[in-house]
């Protein structure tokens, strides 16, 4: 959800109305999707701002499954490494980075306790991200010993 004031967008989601120049009888726009009720009734607590956190979880997961294929790629090529593994060692290393990026915006993603199925969800992400983690490491220590 984005708020939007005055033809702005207000970005900063920790700040006051009054440190943001919102005065009394002021309009706020407010812009999003509107929430299904079906999801809404998927989720163990029925609550729609579940909804909104399980959003945010799929469209990391989307992002770490495109992460995954980039290292199945990369497990191929280091089963048969090449002469030369400083470009390959550089690929995995960027994976690791947008790995820990991805791990980084779960981490932002609060989930109260009463949200049963977008936490676990999260906790799946979490170790699924993890798991690629441990794997690349382990091949960048196999390129190490192959070199």
């Amino acid at each position: 959800m984005t708020a939007k004031y005055n033809g702005g967008f207000l970005k900063d989601d920790n700040a006051t109305l009054v440190s943001l120049g919102i005065r009394p009888y002021a309009t706020i726009q407010l812009l999003g999707d509107a929430v299904n009720n079906q999801q809404v009734q998927q989720t163990a607590s029925g609550n729609p701002e579940e909804v909104g956190c399980l959003l945010r979880i799929d469209a990391i997961n989307t992002r770490i499954a495109a992460l995954g294929k980039k290292a199945v790629e990369l497990e191929h090529q280091v089963k048969a490494p090449p002469k030369d593994t400083h470009a390959l060692t550089q690929s995995l290393n960027y994976l690791c980075e947008m790995l820990m990026k991805e791990l980084m915006a779960l981490d932002a993603v609060e989930c109260p306790a009463a949200f049963a199925t977008a936490r676990q969800n999260r906790r799946n992400a979490v170790s699924k991200c993890q798991a690629m983690l441990d794997n690349i490491e382990q091949w960048k220590a196999q390129l190490q010993q192959a070199s």
